[in-house]
């Protein structure tokens, strides 16, 4: 049972890869090809923050308080 867990995760693991690749060339090359790498600035800075945010929350606090 065990290994067709494994094997449902690789397939899982693939299919996000290939989607993900799709997309984030859809996302980069459709407003530079249209002359706008602004949006491409605008978009790869809020996914930074987003991901900032993201690790930031899942931290634990540390201290004696």
């Amino acid at each position: 049972m065990a290994r067709n867990s494994r094997l449902d995760d690789e397939a899982a693991t693939e299919l996000h890869n290939r989607l993900a690749n799709q997309i984030v060339a859809q996302i980069v090359n459709e407003p530079i090809a249209a002359g706008d790498a602004k949006v491409v600035d605008l978009v790869v800075g809020r996914a930074k923050e987003r991901l900032a945010k993201a690790r930031l929350e899942d931290l634990e606090p540390k201290g004696n308080g």
